[in-house]
């Protein structure tokens, strides 16, 4: 490459900056030139060049023997080297005196084309083994998964209740003849009582339903006479003998509990129920006594709950109240007092009736005429047969 540039320093700064370019611009079209000249490939190097291509170019082997033994025929002697090996066709030469061709522009899109189709043409690979896109297939879809639903049994499979295993029915004879009935635990009716409503059932051969049936008729002649918590039950016996025994079990209360009261003392609400709630418990008797409790002026309010007790036949009755205010006072005019002491009278009086919880009243009063003074103390306890 021609890389000279002249001087010239007679002149001005200017003109030679301009004769700098201007050999410059020289240099590089002579370059160009030089570049696009095309360098034929199949001129051999001489002299000097040709040593150095032998000497840069490494001995080729010889295919055709190996271990004294022969690899290529005839035929395929001669082959030449697949085309991913071969040197593009803008490559000539070996080494540093290899040789660049220029692409020119009426050439350009053949010699892509040709470089494309040697190198990267897949297609000319020896071995390949790369299958065709028509020969390509998917691979087997996998069966899917089962469903919950497939796995488990059908709904009436699994809400089909077992079955009821066979259970041998005690031995009872299919009718009983009953002779007559006998009664414990008996209270509030007598023998003769209970004999009437079980007549029906005596006598004649019954069934063990109708044994049921007289049981219910004793209860209910308990229950439609106000004994709600009572009733009767026959227990384990043989039924051989013609004599059933149909055992009551009369109710009670177990306990009362009273809540609501702050001076009041429990004891005389309970004391007051205590009376109507006796064994066996009638409901009756206990609706009166609590409306006889509801008139008590110390009592505002009364509501009472019934409720099953901590043993068999009892009940737990639990009464909550309202107490009244048992302060009062008075204020007395009057002219019924004789002439002599002074007719007109006048006073004041002030009582407590729950003085002590237990339904004791206190009353204090003073009364004043013009001739005479008075004071009145008073005090009363209830007591309970």
């Amino acid at each position: 490459m021609l890389n000279s540039f002249v001087y010239f320093d007679i002149l001005p700064s200017t003109r030679r900056r301009n004769v700098q370019l201007r050999f410059s611009s020289i240099t590089a079209l002579l370059t160009t030139l030089w570049l696009i000249t095309p360098v034929k490939a199949e001129t051999p190097c001489s002299g000097k060049h040709k040593q150095l291509q032998q000497i840069n170019s490494p001995p080729s082997p010889d295919l055709s023997v190996r271990n004294n033994k022969p690899l290529l025929s005839q035929n395929n002697a001669n082959l030449s080297p697949p085309a991913y090996l071969q040197k593009p066709p803008w490559e000539q030469g070996v080494g540093k005196h290899r040789k660049i061709v220029p692409y020119l522009p009426d050439k350009f899109s053949s010699q892509v084309k040709q470089a494309i189709d040697s190198v990267i043409d897949l297609t000319k690979i020896p071995n390949s083994s790369r299958p065709d896109g028509s020969q390509i297939t998917p691979p087997p879809l996998s069966a899917p998964e089962l469903l919950w639903s497939q796995l488990l049994p059908p709904p009436e499979e699994l809400l089909e209740p077992p079955a009821t295993p066979e259970v041998p029915s005690p031995s009872i004879q299919e009718t009983i003849t009953v002779d007559k009935f006998e009664f414990t635990g008996n209270t509030a009716f007598s023998e003769q009582e209970l004999a009437t409503v079980t007549e029906p059932f005596t006598n004649r051969p019954i069934t063990f339903a109708e044994l049921l049936s007289a049981r219910t008729a004793v209860t209910k002649l308990y229950t439609d006479n106000g004994y709600l918590t009572s009733g009767a039950f026959i227990p384990p016996q043989s039924l051989d003998g013609g004599s059933v025994t149909i055992a009551i079990l009369e109710g009670g209360l177990d306990e009362i509990e009273v809540n609501g009261t702050k001076r009041l003392n429990s004891g005389y609400v309970r004391s007051r129920l205590e009376i109507a709630t006796g064994k066996p418990l009638n409901v009756q008797h206990l609706l009166d006594a609590l409306r006889l409790l509801q008139l008590d002026p110390l009592i505002e309010n009364l509501s009472a709950e019934l409720s099953t007790g901590s043993g068999p036949g009892t009940s737990l009755l639990t009464v909550t109240l309202t107490e009244a205010n048992s302060w009062s006072s008075q204020i007395i005019a009057n002219n019924g007092r004789s002439p002599s002491v002074g007719s007109f009278r006048r006073g004041v009086s002030l009582r407590q009736a729950n003085l002590l919880g237990l339904g004791d009243g206190l009353s204090v009063s003073y009364t004043n005429t013009d001739g005479s003074d008075g004071i009145d103390l008073n005090y009363s306890l209830p007591i309970n047969p």
